[in-house]
C-alpha cells in the first residue's frame, strides 16, 4: 500500500481573550496594536464565544484525514 502524506495547516488564533493582544502583535510583525484595536478584536472574539473555532475545526479535519 502506498502511503500519502498530507500537511494540514492553519495560521492560528488566540486561545483566550488574554491571548488577543500578543496574537495581534505577532500577526502585525511585532508592532503593538492600539488599546482600541485590541478591544475591538477582543469584542469580536467575545461575540463568538471567546475563542475562534479554527483550532477545533482544523484538528477535526486532520483526524478525518487520518
Amino acid at each position: 500500500m502506498k502511503r500519502i502524506g498530507v500537511l494540514v495547516m492553519a495560521y492560528g488564533s488566540p486561545e483566550t481573550l488574554d491571548d488577543v493582544e500578543p496574537y495581534f502583535t505577532h500577526i502585525r510583525g511585532g508592532r503593538r496594536p492600539s488599546p482600541a484595536q485590541v478591544e475591538a478584536l477582543r469584542e469580536r472574539y467575545r461575540r463568538i464565544g471567546g475563542r475562534s473555532p479554527l483550532g477545533a475545526i482544523t484538528q477535526a479535519q486532520a483526524a478525518g484525514l487520518a
